[in-house]
């Protein structure tokens, strides 16, 4: 049964809400986005032009915990923001890349230096559906172990190991930066066990792995 709240008119039989876009094109393309401008109306008739959506590779983003259950993040640069931000590790997807699952675990290792452990997807979604055109792949991997980083040059990540408590608490508190990193954080650590439909992989850990990074001041900015 719908319930309307009082004041809002319930549009179930009303015509669709999908705009039907008359023309498109790019005018912005590169490595990394392509920019779409549409040309559009809506069911009303209206015309919405030019309507401006990024067109961006899928994203992965991984909460890991280790054999300890500390919670696996970074400390980077952002430049939009000129902050120095704590996150979950994570990115777009490479060219050619069709496991999430794996995308993640690549992510995780070249950030952070951890592998092995149980990786799954929990769901994905949309990191800004109204004018991003891609998805965004939660993973969750539990029980990974140190080892070496593959550093990008042009990326300086800083290692950091929350407890459970203490990663929730950076979200609570504004100690993260991104909001769907929070988001996808709090989602991750209350998941219940993974069900038929979860994408799991075992991982196998590295022989020698390194020790893990040492604790910093999470809410240092």
């Amino acid at each position: 049964m719908r319930e309307i709240l009082p004041g809002c008119r319930d549009t179930s039989m009303e015509t669709p809400m999908k705009w039907e876009v008359r023309r498109s094109r790019y005018v912005l393309e590169d490595r990394w986005i392509r920019v779409r401008a549409d040309d559009c109306v809506n069911p009303r008739g209206t015309e919405i032009s030019p309507f401006y959506v990024l067109e961006y590779r899928d994203f992965a983003h991984v909460v890991a915990t280790d054999a300890q259950d500390r919670v696996v993040l970074v400390r980077l640069y952002r430049h939009g923001r000129g902050e120095v931000s704590l996150e979950l590790p994570g990115g777009i997807m490479n060219p050619g890349e069709t496991n999430p699952v794996a995308a993640g675990l690549r992510e995780l290792q070249e950030e952070t230096g951890y592998t092995g452990g149980t990786a799954r997807k929990l769901l994905t979604l949309a990191p800004n559906p109204a004018n991003f055109s891609n998805g965004l792949h939660l993973i969750r991997v539990e029980g990974a172990t140190a080892g070496p980083r593959q550093i990008d040059e042009a990326e300086e990540t800083e290692v950091v190991l929350l407890s459970r408590e203490e990663a929730l608490a950076a979200a609570r508190s504004g100690g993260m930066l991104n909001a769907q990193h929070v988001g996808l954080l709090f989602l991750a650590l209350t998941a219940s066990a993974p069900s038929s439909r979860s994408e799991t992989v075992e991982v196998a850990a590295p022989a020698d792995p390194e020790p893990g990074q040492p604790r910093p001041d999470w809410l240092r900015r």
